[in-house]
């Protein structure tokens, strides 16, 4: 997907706000997006206070860099919108730290 007339990569990625999607021409419309961290405690209930999550956003977790991989990686149980979302490791004994990407 272009970005703008002879660009091939967005400069950078920014943490809250709208990711320009271009048919060629002016961009014109939007995917809104938002980033962030949490850690995991176990297998309780984390809840992760982000507004821009929406009914229809996307939620994506990666583990965070330098940690130890644990499998299954957590998951999200519920979405807030306009608050945040609820997460629960698979593994009792996971307190990483996970990175999260929100579209939509």
């Amino acid at each position: 997907m272009p970005f703008q007339p002879g660009q091939t990569k967005l400069p950078g990625f920014p943490t809250q706000g709208k990711l320009p999607m271009d048919n060629g021409s002016a961009p014109d419309a939007y995917l809104p997006i938002a980033s962030g961290t949490f850690a995991a405690n176990g297998s309780f209930v984390v809840s992760v206070p982000e507004p821009a999550v929406g009914p229809n956003s996307m939620i994506f977790i990666t583990l965070a860099l330098g940690g130890n991989f644990q499998f299954p990686t957590p998951y999200v149980i519920l979405k807030s919108p306009g608050t945040g979302f609820n997460i629960v490791a698979q593994n009792a004994g996971d307190t990483q730290t996970y990175q999260y990407v929100i579209i939509g």
